[in-house]
């Protein structure tokens, strides 16, 4: 069930269709209204009873003139009647055509006064009309024409008279353009509306923060805004150094600051493994973009290339590939009683770990390519090497991107023999909700929980209003120069 927010939330997203589908039938009404000839209707008032020319008329002769009334009016549209009509009038339809809706009567309610009107787009023509089926009902009806004088007491039940002669009319009716227009545009708005919650409906994407907490069952620790406007390449990827003023580096630092000391975080952590559900999802990016953001604050960071799939740290951060985790593995870590940080000890280290352009951030890349990179990331080497890293008194805190979870079992296998609380990042309207519930399965038969959740490339109009005067004041780019050079 939907509460009034998602509602909200799914309107303003879809509102530029409703309101070009509304735009376009309000367009469409007010051009059918504009091809449509004009139509006039013509309408003549017959009395049916002699009973209103009596100062006290009896009640069956009331009685009577409303029922004959009602015999009038369907004999009033009959083929004979309608043709007698149009022969002595001229009138262009046929009787068929007359029938369909261009002829109407009606008795008017609790009085035995028939109204016969004629529509046509003739005004002319229409009154004629009308006035001649008048005649017409009165020659085959036993009405005496002599018995209209005014004055006369003596009338039957079974008389006619015109009461009101039908008068060439001024005014089309009909709805107007406008009308028309505004009828257009409410109907198409509605389609369109029916249409996206249909569509709503069908989508089985995540469409909010708190939707994630709720599937997930744990906080929200940030939320990226969807980068428009940038390139894919390396310098513009890094936002956090590319833009330092930016919305997306404030969002950055809220990130750094809910992990850091937000209530569900310990604060005597120092290592996460960052993942997420499927592909393209921005763990890469929230990762490296995390690490520059630690790193600005004086953290030492290390910042771990885990996934030995399809590895990016080493293009993000423009560096070679050559040595990296996998060599890292294949070698014996060096024993914890030996004096000295093994950053500085280590010769295997002191190779795989590089610095970058960032003071205080370093990483190791993936390394060269390994057919078993599960098994790798699950031996005892992993978790000896981890064992060291975490030793070192000159790190502050270890990030490790790993594969997407629910697409090759590296993370979990990283999780089980590592023992290190998991940073999910999902991305808002692609991350499949049956897909979180498979990992939400797999996480209860592993007997693990993600640690929070980060929900990437949220479209601005979904941000909190508080975030954009703020965002919209500082979002422009650092002007010249490569982003590496800013450090």
């Amino acid at each position: 069930m939907m509460d009034l927010n998602a509602y909200i939330r799914l309107f303003r997203r879809w509102l530029w269709l409703i309101g070009a589908v509304g735009l376009v039938s309000g367009i469409a009404g007010f051009l059918y209204g504009t091809l449509q000839p004009d139509v006039y209707e013509a309408s003549v008032l017959i009395s049916v009873g002699g009973y209103i020319q009596s100062p006290d008329p009896a009640p069956q002769e009331v009685t009577a003139g409303v029922e004959l009334a009602q015999n009038y009016a369907i004999l009033a549209t009959t083929h004979d009647v309608l043709q007698s009509a149009v022969d002595a009038t001229g009138f262009p339809q046929t009787v068929a055509e007359l029938q369909q809706d261009a002829v109407s009567v009606y008795v008017i309610e609790e009085t035995s006064v028939l109204r016969l009107g004629v529509k046509y787009t003739d005004p002319y023509l229409a009154t004629a009309l009308a006035n001649e089926l008048a005649r017409q009902l009165i020659l085959i009806s036993p009405t005496d024409p002599r018995l209209g004088v005014s004055g006369r007491r003596e009338v039957p039940s079974n008389f006619l008279e015109v009461i009101e002669w039908a008068q060439v009319p001024t005014k089309p009716v009909g709805p107007g353009r406008a009308i028309l227009a505004l009828a257009g545009l409410l109907l198409g708005s509605s389609f369109a509306i029916g249409a996206v919650m249909v569509i709503d409906q069908l989508d089985d994407s995540l469409r909010s923060a708190d939707e994630a907490v709720t599937l997930l069952e744990a906080p929200l620790i940030g939320t990226i805004p969807q980068i428009r406007g940038l390139s894919k390449g390396t310098e513009q990827t890094l936002v956090y150094a590319s833009q330092p003023t930016g919305v997306y580096t404030e969002r950055y630092r809220a990130l750094r600051t809910n992990l850091l000391y937000g209530a569900e975080n310990h604060r005597d952590r120092k290592a996460y493994i960052i993942t997420s559900i499927a592909p393209q999802e921005g763990k890469t990016l929230t990762a490296a973009n995390l690490a520059i953001a630690l790193a600005a604050i004086g953290q030492h960071v290390l910042l771990i290339d885990a996934d030995l799939r399809r590895p990016r740290i080493h293009n993000l951060f423009g560096c070679e590939n050559e040595y990296g985790l996998t060599n890292l593995l294949a070698a014996a870590p060096p024993s914890l009683t030996k004096s000295g940080d093994p950053l500085q000890t280590s010769e295997e280290l002191k190779r795989c770990v590089r610095t970058t352009p960032v003071d205080g951030l370093r990483i190791i890349t993936s390394g060269v390519q390994v057919p078993n990179p599960a098994e790798l990331l699950g031996s005892p080497a992993m978790k000896e090497w981890f064992t060291v890293l975490q030793s070192s008194n000159e790190l502050d805190m270890i990030l490790i991107d790993t594969p997407p979870a629910l697409v090759v079992s590296d993370s979990f296998v990283l999780v089980a023999t590592i023992d290190l609380p998991i940073l999910m990042v999902l991305k808002a309207g692609t991350t499949k909700r049956k897909d979180i519930q498979e990992f939400c399965q797999q996480l209860d038969q592993l007997g693990l929980s993600v640690r929070g959740l980060v929900l990437n490339a949220v479209p601005q109009r979904d941000l909190s209003p508080l975030y954009k005067p703020y965002g919209d004041y500082g979002d422009t780019p650092a002007s010249g120069g490569r982003w590496t050079d800013r450090f």
